[in-house]
């Protein structure tokens, strides 16, 4: 039976507290709910039909001013994985909180704040504090406390909702059926539209993996691309949206190509949106049914001019209104780039996946709406959390490629996400990745058997 379900919160950090709570009960659980403040309690309390869960805050009492909490000694150095009847797991890892917990007729007292630890993971606000970023001003995923402490293959986010519905569910309360079902995203960045523009830059990238690398067998597989697409009729080894599309219309969705902007001139532009065979491509995807986004160009995530000038170049080479992308080498600056993507009208992202590490950067393998910790406001902008980019199995084998992906593709399955897949166009037909494609081929054309 639904009862109504009224949520009580301590009276300070409410636009924090509320986010997270919205995520938990309207987007995941789908639940109407209503929410009082109440500035004599530390808890937050759930309650419905004279029963009710106590979780404990073990987080955003500590820090009453708003934003007294960005600061480097709040994020935990090490977690604790504990276990209670409710967790859908062997255990659950506990990045605020404890192991308390109580369960009588009428009540559960829970110690694990599952609001800030939900609130941290989908906010990202680590981030922001940790200093640490690589040449290109990226956080990496070992300096994360979900890489640190082993947990970022899971999705925790989704893992504290499904223990809370548990426990909701043995005090008698009959959440909805799950409105989430398994979903797949097969995702394209266009990085590089030809490799072969014109028959004397086959011959030097032939020759220079010759003499150069001294790479024979290399050589010979690109001296093969090269006469096949100049002089047998084949496509360009950069030329393969026919075969991602392929793909993606076999399993009945849709595949994604987001273009890089640029004009030739600009800083690491390879390609000219404006040319011939990028219009050729467009138009190609677009006949099809297939869906064109933006690749804002590396130096645009902290310049909302750039971002806001490329997305007009490529709304009048697709002639209608781009509504979603990624950045460029996932350059992302939390929570400036989301707020410019806002600001510009994008609709939805898909950056927030690491470059060094494959797994669930925000802890959920479900879209979510994204929230400015800095504004203290939830944005429209929709996060669409990348699990897994081939480019992070570069200097792995086969064989550990495609059982890391089916680990995350099957976790992503057990909790109803939306398994979002990057394989960059160019990364197909080379000598370098011809030995994985079978990975991507064969577990897009068996993700729904």
């Amino acid at each position: 039976m639904l009862y109504a379900i009224d949520i009580t919160v301590p009276g300070t950090n409410t636009e924090e507290r509320m986010y997270a709570l919205d995520f938990i009960f309207h987007e995941m659980m789908d639940i109407d709910y209503s929410i009082r403040t109440d500035l004599s309690t530390n808890d937050y309390v759930i309650g419905f039909a004279g029963k009710r869960i106590v979780i404990r805050d073990h987080f955003f009492s500590h820090h009453p001013q708003p934003l007294s909490y960005l600061r480097g000694e709040t994020v935990p150095e090490t977690v604790q994985f504990t276990r209670n009847p409710f967790i859908p797991e062997s255990d659950i890892p506990v990045v605020y909180g404890n192991d308390e917990f109580q369960i009588s007729e009428n009540e559960i007292i829970c110690g694990i704040d599952i609001v800030a630890s939900v609130f941290f993971m989908l906010t990202r606000w680590e981030e922001y504090i940790i200093e640490t970023k690589d040449r290109l001003g990226r956080f990496c995923a070992h300096n994360s406390l979900a890489y640190r402490n082993h947990f970022l293959h899971r999705p925790v986010v989704d893992e504290y909702v499904e223990m809370l519905r548990r426990m909701m569910g043995h005090l008698g309360y009959t959440c909805k059926s799950n409105k989430h079902r398994f979903t797949v995203k097969l995702t394209h960045d266009v990085d590089r539209i030809k490799r072969f523009p014109t028959l004397l830059s086959g011959i030097r990238q032939t020759a220079a993996e010759l003499i150069v690398d001294q790479t024979f067998r290399k050589s010979c597989y690109t001296a093969q691309t090269f006469i096949g697409s100049k002089v047998c009729g084949k496509n360009d080894p950069y030329d393969t949206f026919d075969e991602f599309m392929d793909m993606a219309e076999q399993i009945e969705t849709r595949a994604e190509f987001y273009f890089i902007p640029s004009h030739k001139g600009e800083y690491d532009a390879r390609y000219d949106i404006g040319d011939k065979t990028v219009g050729n491509a467009v138009s190609k995807i677009q006949s099809r049914g297939h869906i064109i986004g933006i690749h804002p160009s590396l130096n645009s995530f902290e310049n909302p001019q750039q971002l806001a000038k490329e997305k007009a170049r490529l709304d009048a080479i697709v002639n209608s209104r781009i509504t979603g992308g990624r950045h460029h080498y996932l350059r992302i600056s939390i929570p400036q780039t989301w707020q410019m993507w806002e600001d510009t009208g994008l609709q939805y992202d898909s950056s927030l996946g690491y470059h060094d590490v494959n797994g669930f950067r925000a802890g959920t393998c479900h879209d979510y709406p994204l929230f400015n910790f800095l504004t203290r406001q939830a944005l429209r902008l929709r996060e669409y959390p990348l699990i897994v980019m081939e480019q992070t199995f570069s200097k792995l084998s086969p064989e550990r490629m495609e059982k890391e992906t089916l680990q995350l593709l099957h976790q992503t399955q057990k909790y109803n996400g939306c398994f979002v897949w990057l394989w960059h166009t160019c990364n197909w037909d080379t000598y370098q990745w011809a030995p994985y494609r079978y990975i991507y081929r064969n577990t897009v054309l068996n993700i729904f058997k």
